[in-house]
């Protein structure tokens, strides 16, 4: 095995070693102990999805209703734990290309 791939092994280890991670594996398996919760989350995602990536049509009805089914996801507790425990998990990763593209010195045009 080269060093870049023992590295990722080490780094991925790292990972799930950490609480973020931890957390979010544990309200995974809470929130698919209640199909009826998963399916619901999971179809919020994907609804973001879209509206983040832009592939929705109508961009002020998909704004009003993604907040408003935010405000239901809150309410509930397995949702609600959930998609904040990914959120998280998300930002780690996110934290992690920051400091990779500041590390490498790669130029985006603009200051993450």
């Amino acid at each position: 095995m080269d060093t870049f791939n023992q590295k990722i092994e080490e780094l991925t280890q790292i990972i799930k070693e950490s609480d973020t991670y931890k957390n979010y594996i544990k309200a995974m398996e809470e929130i698919k102990a209640h199909p009826d919760k998963w399916e619901m989350a999971n179809a919020f995602r994907k609804r973001n999805f879209d509206f983040q990536n832009g592939t929705s049509d109508n961009k002020e009805y998909m704004e009003e209703t993604m907040m408003q089914q935010h405000s239901l996801m809150e309410k509930d507790e397995y949702c609600s734990k959930f998609l904040n425990a990914e959120l998280d998990f998300c930002r780690l990763f996110q934290n992690l290309n920051f400091e990779l593209i500041r590390l490498l010195d790669i130029d985006l045009g603009f200051k993450p």
